[in-house]
């Protein structure tokens, strides 16, 4: 039983010292000393049993976790000896396979679709250095299978794009043993960082249109940056900023929410992004909701009210977007939203879901990223059926998944 955190909030006792401590008025003092010694007396007793009561309401609640496995994840770096990479797994599903990214961790972990850790090191020669490292997003393109990923690790602020599967040396995990080397990816450069551009603090979604274009949103600075395919260089601004030429905005900016410099360290931010349709989709705790952006003119057209959206993903083919929504006291959810009503049709829970994070879909399986517990459900997405936990107990905080052919 782990007790790095104990959610007290279950024991609901409140205390209200005040005018009503006072005896009834039936009880005659002869004197005005007698009358405040029972008053002292009186509120001590009161302090005295609620105390007891909170200690066994405390004592209770350290069972129910110890039972329940509620206790949420520490931040404690990810060591790769501490999980051992299968050797034979013919048994395992094949492909497409689960990406992973934990915090504090400076590689990306790759799994079955049922829980077989094939591979500590996905990202093979020029990968991250642990302690500056707080990986995020990945998108993978369909088009040239390159892998980008964002990297939120304060100074070291970066959007990173790696080649395809093979393309690294062989890499070996820190248990001495063969790593998956044949499916390594090799760092082809980094997009952007915060000295290049000052709007790149604290990278968090990833997405690419359809001419490859890659956008990217920073939680620290309200923002949504776009950058070229061809060259990974800033592009221009869409009509709606060029019409605010008062506005110094940050180079590349596809998208600024608030103004350009102006972030309250309370403030979430931009979390996750996708592209449906030729709109561009985020994420955005701040206004409790999900904004749908055109791509031609950068205007918001529609938003989609949500409690603390995180994770974003389109599934093409059943035309629905799923998105992660985070909640305290275990009632954190996920929904899945037709594209052409922008209503919400089904939404799917845990009993122990709080903090969903990551999600996307492989046929008729929806897999969510549960960071409060280290968990990655899969649910049915018609019948929105609990299949259960396919990876448990990560040793770290997880924070994005995405689906992977190699």
């Amino acid at each position: 039983m782990h007790l790095h955190k104990l959610s007290l909030w279950r024991c609901k006792i409140w205390f209200e010292p005040a005018q009503n401590t006072r005896p009834s008025s039936r009880f005659v003092f002869p004197s005005t000393r007698k009358r405040r010694t029972y008053e002292r007396m009186h509120t001590s007793t009161l302090l005295l049993v609620g105390v007891l009561s909170f200690f066994l309401c405390t004592l209770g609640q350290l069972s129910f976790e110890a039972e329940d496995d509620l206790t949420p994840l520490t931040q404690t770096p990810v060591l790769a000896s501490s999980l051992k990479v299968i050797k034979d797994a013919s048994a395992c599903l094949p492909a497409p396979y689960l990406y992973v990214t934990l915090h504090h961790y400076p590689n990306v972990i790759k799994y079955s679709r049922d829980g077989c850790l094939l591979s500590m090191s996905v990202l093979g020669d020029g990968q991250l250095e642990m302690g500056n490292v707080e990986l995020r997003s990945m998108y993978i393109s369909a088009e040239s299978q390159r892998l980008y990923i964002a990297n939120a690790a304060a100074g070291n602020h970066q959007v990173l794009v790696y080649g395809q599967c093979g393309s690294a040396v062989a890499t070996h995990n820190n248990n001495g043993d063969d790593d998956d080397d044949a499916y390594s990816r090799k760092l082809l450069g980094v997009i952007t960082n915060k000295k290049k551009n000052h709007g790149a603090d604290h990278a968090y979604g990833l997405a690419l249109d359809e001419h490859q274009n890659v956008y990217a949103s920073f939680q620290h600075t309200d923002v949504v940056l776009r950058f070229s395919a061809s060259t990974y260089e800033e592009m221009s601004f869409p009509p709606s900023l060029r019409a605010h030429k008062d506005q110094e905005y940050y180079a590349g900016t596809f998208h600024q929410f608030g103004k350009p410099g102006v972030h309250d360290t309370t403030e979430q931010g931009v979390r996750g992004i996708i592209v449906v349709n030729r709109a561009l989709w985020v994420a955005n705790e701040d206004i409790g909701g999900i904004a749908i952006i055109d791509m031609k003119t950068g205007l918001v057209t529609d938003i989609i009210m949500l409690d603390e959206p995180i994770g974003l993903f389109y599934s093409e083919t059943h035309k629905l977007v799923f998105a992660s929504s985070k909640a305290k006291h275990m009632e954190g959810r996920v929904v899945s939203i037709d594209v052409k009503t922008l209503r919400i049709i089904n939404e799917y829970r845990s009993a122990k879901m709080t903090h969903p994070t990551g999600v996307v879909v492989h046929e008729d399986t929806l897999y969510v990223a549960e960071q409060f517990l280290g968990h990655v459900f899969a649910f049915d997405i018609f019948s929105t059926e609990n299949l259960g936990k396919v990876i448990e107990k990560l040793p770290g905080e997880i924070e994005q998944i995405v689906l992977s052919e190699c």
